[in-house]
């Protein structure tokens, strides 16, 4: 209630809405003449009703006020008002309805018992507009804390119409939440509601905040010359607590490509006790586990990422340093060591079987971290004929950098072939490719020089046979072939040829040469395809005399 008081002979004085106007000077009265004195007001946030308390030498008979534009003071007034006095003393008019709403001027008179009146009624200048309500306000939290980090203001808008008395949704006015300096707002709905959220930063800023919701009129329902005003201000208090990250098990040896989950808690301390933090943003710390996105703790502080470490490392996880949070509880991290055994790849290019039998063996020993095989590293040779049950032949060994480029004999050009690598601490096991390789093996059995002993230039007959295997047996190979025939001499360490043979329809053969000094003879089927193999005979010693 906004009021004024006068003690001045024949004055009153005289409120409505928020501006009340200067009370005019008045002459001298009579000693004899005893005025009554008044208080004027209107009843609180209504500028419909006026208010007035009067007393005298005598009782207070009557009160007018009558209502006037202030462009026109002599002209007559748009509405006269007469004043009842109710139980408790006070004075009241009946709602004023008034055509406009605009500023108005009102002058109020009293009389008394004795005749006695104002000579010169009291002036007020009236707001007669639609007033700002604020209803159901709720502005929280009372303190930020870890748990309550968002300030919230709710509440409707309403406008209160002099003219009936009644409240009505301010709709489309502007009303604002402003947090240190900073703010945002939003315009009322329907129904004059308004919701205002924010979640202050605080790395720079320890508290408390100032916080202030406002309002201010831009739907043109508030006609007034300051359409503004305030709705709430308090200074919020920060609290902090001690933080920390509490990480699950997680196995400290995995084998690529086994998929971790890193999952935890992100926990604040109350008293003695630990809580869980809801909406902290964790992030991966941690080669892949870096890549993947940040997720918000739930409401019982919960976190998980599942990822799959390609190398040994430290994997965990921290509380975003852009983080509101970091304010409240402080930079979090957690991490665990994770050995990873690498999955291995043995890459094998190039594998055949030559005319000697021997089978290349060309390849890398690759690893799933990129990380080089240790040198020296065994990698098995292994052949079946059946792809299924495997006998090792013999292993290579890789240099620094995983490579090997070996040829080897093999008994059997003909089976299925693979690389094994049997694996160590850090590098699982793991096979080849196999491949099916195919050459018919060949031999020449039953060499024979003679006669032994010889004299020298005699004539020396070297015989045998050439045998093919084919069909689970050994065959003769077919007439023809040609068959050559070599000599190292005792002491030598090359062979010298000596001429050749051809097969007969047995597959053997006899070539004659004339001998000439002790040594060894052997004979040689050189294949002239890619489907078999060379065959080559023992040795046999020759003493020439």
């Amino acid at each position: 209630m906004i009021s004024r008081r006068s003690r001045l002979p024949l004055s009153v004085a005289v409120a409505a809405g928020l501006l009340l106007g200067a009370l005019p000077a008045l002459p001298a009265q009579a000693a004899d003449v005893v005025q009554p004195v008044v208080d004027v007001a209107t009843a609180p946030g209504d500028p419909g009703v006026l208010v007035v308390t009067a007393s005298s030498d005598s009782d207070v008979t009557g009160v007018v006020a009558e209502v006037r534009l202030p462009e026109d003071p002599g002209g007559a007034p748009v509405r006269t008002a007469t004043l009842s006095r109710g139980e408790d003393g006070l004075w009241r008019s009946s709602r004023l309805v008034l055509q406009n709403y605009r500023w108005y001027d009102v002058a109020v008179t009293a009389t008394d018992a004795d005749g006695d009146s104002n000579t010169e009624p009291g002036t007020l200048q009236l707001r007669y507009i639609k007033q700002p309500v604020v209803a159901e306000h709720t502005l929280t939290p009372s303190a930020l804390d870890a748990d309550h980090r968002v300030i919230r203001a709710t509440g409707r808008l309403e406008l209160f119409d002099p003219r009936t008395g009644t409240r009505s949704p301010a709709v489309g006015e502007r009303v604002s939440l402003t947090v240190n300096s900073t703010g945002r707002d939003a315009l009322t709905d329907g129904s004059g509601a308004y919701e205002l959220t924010d979640t202050p930063w605080l790395q720079n800023t320890p508290g408390p905040l100032t916080v202030q919701v406002a309002w201010s009129s831009v739907a043109d329902t508030l006609t007034t010359a300051n359409p503004t005003g305030n709705i709430d201000q308090v200074d919020l208090p920060v609290v902090t607590s001690p933080g920390r990250i509490v990480l699950d098990p997680v196995p400290a040896t995995v084998r690529y490509p086994a998929t971790v989950t890193i999952s935890g808690t992100l926990q604040r301390q109350v008293g003695a006790a630990w809580q869980p933090v809801q909406g902290g943003e964790i992030q991966g710390v941690g080669q892949v586990l870096s890549d993947q996105p940040a997720q918000e703790t739930t409401a019982d502080g919960r976190f998980s990422f599942t990822f799959r470490p390609a190398d040994d490392g430290s994997y965990g996880v921290r509380l975003a340093g852009d983080s509101e949070l970091v304010a409240y509880i402080g930079n979090q991290s957690a991490s665990k060591q994770i050995t990873v055994v690498d999955r291995t790849t043995l890459h094998w290019y190039g594998a055949r079987i030559n005319e000697w039998s021997e089978l290349n063996i060309q390849g890398w020993l690759e690893t799933s971290s990129g990380r080089n095989a240790a040198k020296g590293s065994k990698i098995y040779v292994q052949q079946s004929s059946d792809a299924k049950r495997w006998t090792t032949l013999g292993y290579v060994t890789t240099d620094a950098t995983g490579r090997f480029d070996v040829d080897g004999y093999v008994e059997r050009p003909s089976g299925y072939f693979r690389l094994l690598y049997l694996g160590s601490t850090v590098l699982q096991p793991g096979p080849s490719r196999t491949v099916r390789l195919s050459r018919i093996d060949t031999r020449v059995v039953g060499l024979n020089a003679g006669p032994e002993p010889i004299r020298s230039g005699r004539t020396l007959r070297v015989t045998g046979t050439v045998q093919r295997y084919t069909s689970g047996a050994w065959r003769a190979m077919p007439k023809g072939q040609v068959v050559e025939l070599f000599f190292r001499a005792k002491g030598a360490k090359s062979f010298t040829y000596k001429g050749f043979g051809r097969t007969t329809s047995t597959g053997s053969f006899s070539i004659p040469v004339k001998a000439t000094r002790d040594g060894y003879w052997s004979a040689v089927w050189f294949t002239r395809s890619t489907s078999y193999v060379n065959a080559d005979s023992a040795e046999d010693y020759v003493d020439v005399r």
